[in-house]
């Protein structure tokens, strides 16, 4: 995911989530963050897309 602040890694396979490619929309994600190898990332557990 990104946007005009940044980008982020968002895991959604421990959810088995997956989404069509909704480009311009905006997503809402539920879940825990993480870090591995110096970065941060984001394990979902839910995902709501406007």
């Amino acid at each position: 995911m990104k946007d005009d602040t940044g980008q982020i890694f968002i895991n959604l396979a421990p959810a088995n989530i997956s989404i069509p490619p909704k480009t311009g929309k905006k997503a809402i994600v539920t879940g825990e963050v993480a870090f591995e190898n110096g970065n941060f990332f984001i394990i979902a557990r839910g995902l709501e897309i406007r």
